[in-house]
């Protein structure tokens, strides 16, 4: 009799979980709605290194300059939303002409990678322009970056 006892209140706790998880993405692909390149505002930032020697390779890290994301509270959405699911939402964005720009910015704060490689560009314009010396964009690079980090999921 226990055991019937456990097994609905697992079965309760799976359903509750199924809720909330579809209402974080739901409310979460409003926001997305709201997103528009226009809006992004970024600075840069002197950042400090996770480890400051590093006894591999017996380097010491200095402070780097990052471009951060001001235009949304990271730590919010963070605090609110699953990681994953933002991310796995966000990428189809990286082909939106009037959401790229924030949707790239928004998966470099997410993931907590480097932002040197778009340090010196400040708008969408910059960033899909050439780099120069080739015929790529730093936008090529980056969604490449992010297809190789998020590979789309196999079909069943």
């Amino acid at each position: 009799m226990s055991c019937g006892k456990y097994y609905w209140s697992i079965l309760l706790f799976i359903l509750l979980a199924a809720v909330r998880t579809n209402a974080q993405e739901d409310a979460f692909g409003n926001f997305l709605k709201e997103l528009n390149n226009k809006n992004a505002t970024t600075t840069l930032a002197l950042v400090a290194p996770q480890k400051t020697f590093d006894s591999t390779d017996h380097k010491i890290n200095i402070h780097t300059v990052e471009r951060r994301l001001t235009s949304v509270n990271v730590y919010t959405l963070e605090k609110t939303y699953s990681r994953k699911m933002m991310i796995k939402r966000l990428l189809p964005l990286l082909n939106d002409p009037d959401r790229d720009w924030y949707a790239n910015l928004l998966l470099y704060a997410l993931t907590g990678r480097s932002t040197l490689p778009i340090v010196n560009i400040d708008n969408r314009d910059k960033w899909i322009a050439p780099v120069k010396g080739s015929t790529r964009s730093r936008k090529d690079e980056d969604v490449a970056m992010w297809q190789h980090s998020f590979p789309p999921a196999a079909p069943n």
